[in-house]
């Protein structure tokens, strides 16, 4: 704009004395020199001219970015909306007789993501699947609507699998639950769900999330609780799909469901949250040494320090030692799915885990990776 004030104003005198005329090619010029002069002056003119528009192009593309965050985190009023997407509707259509570049398909993009992102937050609204959003976006997030790319969701099991789930800014975490049973092939879900850790140093927060909750809210409050603990070491996000019920009777006639459930009861027992009897939990180690190890040769070192919780006595632990070698020689031989079996009865036979609700998962964070998102 500056530069363009400069120029009206350098104009009107430039045309009184000829030297305007002379630099564009007019018939003021006399010599090859002038000719040459005019030649170069016109074309910083037009390089000028082209810096200009290209400029005001990089800023309408910043603005266009800002409107695709808004568009994605804020809902106008109804009598906005119309307007709107109107404009969302027009800027997104290609024009024919124009010449489409760079900054103006970038332009056209940011209009049919905004537009995009404008319908499905009023799908959600008026079916009432999507809850109202609680944080503003986060930077990951901004950086995602910004570049046009899907959020990467890494979910972990139980059972030590990681998958992974594309999502955007109006992903709920019912979508993100079923893509990943779908993706286990978890037939029966009653008394799952999906779960956020939080883990900053020493400290560990569980939640269970809603299942009209969005998924950018987590990672919003995720960055908040990173920027309150800077002192802290080792800070991370994970989502766990795990158990939050338990039936009375369970009969595990899935697979899949057989080895979640032995994978979190028999961590949860390790870390001292199940009230077994000593034997019981020598007999359950037991059983994890086979399922993890594979059969008993004798001879050969066992690294049992690994199958002794942090609850049993330091006095205790040499016998308890020998009692979990014992169980695992008599558990030598089963397949993983019979071990897996042996250890649930057991658990359930001396524990009324149906009456529990929440575990921790303590166990969990200590085995599992930083990297969440």
């Amino acid at each position: 704009a500056a530069a363009q004030g400069s120029l009206r104003g350098v104009a009107p005198k430039m045309k009184k004395r000829g030297t305007l005329r002379k630099l564009v090619g007019g018939k003021g010029a006399k010599s090859k020199a002038a000719g040459r002069l005019r030649t170069s002056s016109r074309g910083s003119i037009v390089a000028m001219d082209k810096q200009m528009e290209a400029e005001e192009e990089l800023m309408a593309v910043r603005g266009w970015e800002l409107m695709a965050v808004c568009c994605t985190a804020f809902l106008p009023s109804r009598q906005l909306l119309k307007v709107l997407a109107a404009y969302l509707l027009a800027n997104s259509t290609p024009d024919s007789g124009r010449d489409v570049t760079a900054g103006r398909q970038a332009i056209q993009e940011l209009a049919a993501a905004s537009l995009d992102s404008l319908q499905k937050m009023v799908r959600g609204q008026q079916h009432r699947r999507v809850g109202k959003r609680r944080l503003a976006p986060s930077l990951a997030e901004i950086r995602c609507i910004v570049q046009a790319n899907p959020i990467l969701c890494r979910c972990e099991t139980t059972d030590g699998q990681t998958k992974g789930v594309f999502a955007d800014s109006h992903t709920t975490v019912r979508e993100v639950f079923g893509a990943i049973v779908d993706r286990i092939k978890l037939r029966n879900v009653g008394g799952y769900g999906l779960f956020e850790v939080f883990q900053a140093g020493g400290v560990v927060r569980c939640r269970r999330l809603n299942e009209s909750d969005l998924l950018v809210d987590s990672m919003a409050s995720f960055e908040r609780d990173v920027a309150k603990e800077k002192a802290a070491r080792d800070v991370s996000l994970r989502f766990v799909l795990r158990r939050h019920a338990f039936w009375s009777e369970p009969k595990y006639e899935d697979a899949v469901e057989l080895s979640l459930d032995y994978h979190q009861l028999s961590q949860a027992a390790h870390a001292g949250e199940l009230p077994l009897a000593t034997d019981s939990l020598a007999r359950l180690e037991g059983l994890r040494m086979q399922h993890d190890v594979g059969d008993y040769v004798a001879g050969a070192h066992y690294e049992v320090d690994r199958y002794v919780p942090a609850q049993v006595p330091k006095k205790e632990v040499a016998s308890f030692q020998e009692m979990v070698l014992q169980a695992y020689q008599q558990s030598s031989g089963k397949s993983k799915e019979n071990v897996q079996r042996a250890g649930l009865a057991l658990i359930h036979g001396e524990c009324r885990v149906s009456q529990s609700t929440r575990f921790a998962v303590r166990a969990e964070v200590a085995a599992g990776g930083t990297d969440s998102l």
